[in-house]
């Protein structure tokens, strides 16, 4: 049995956005552009959807798969060999913060994420860089 197209159902939609969207569309589409999105669009953005939770069932696979992994800080310092204390001085932040990465109550970001990840990867190169 065939439906017609979720957006034939309507003769008006109204389209809520959240701030994170709005900040996020106001980069990417022009008002007149997010204004003339059409019944196509919205199909595709319906569609797009219903494949998210047909993936998130396990009933189909993504076309691409992510994963970021946070940094883990605990380990870096660990494997760097430094107390709290030395670390937090060393990455220009508050013992305070490092412990709270290293807790998972907070999650490195921006430059103190990066410096996470070069600690990790070339530990003597990082310690030879911050020491000069």
């Amino acid at each position: 049995m065939s439906h017609p197209p979720l957006a034939d159902k309507f003769t008006h939609m109204v389209f809520i956005e959240t701030p994170t969207f709005t900040r996020l569309v106001t980069h990417l589409l022009t008002d007149d552009e997010y204004r003339g999105m059409d019944k196509t669009l919205f199909e595709d953005l319906v569609s797009s959807l219903q494949e998210a939770k047909a993936i998130a069932k396990g009933k189909a696979q993504p076309s691409r798969r992510f994963e970021v992994a946070r940094p883990d800080a605990k380990a870096v310092r660990e494997q760097i060999g430094l107390s709290q204390s030395e670390f937090a001085r060393l990455m220009q932040v508050s013992v305070k913060t490092l412990q709270n990465w290293e807790q998972n109550r907070r999650t490195p970001t921006g430059p103190a994420a990066a410096l996470l990840k070069i600690m990790s990867a070339a530990p003597e190169v990082a310690l030879k860089s911050l020491h000069t």
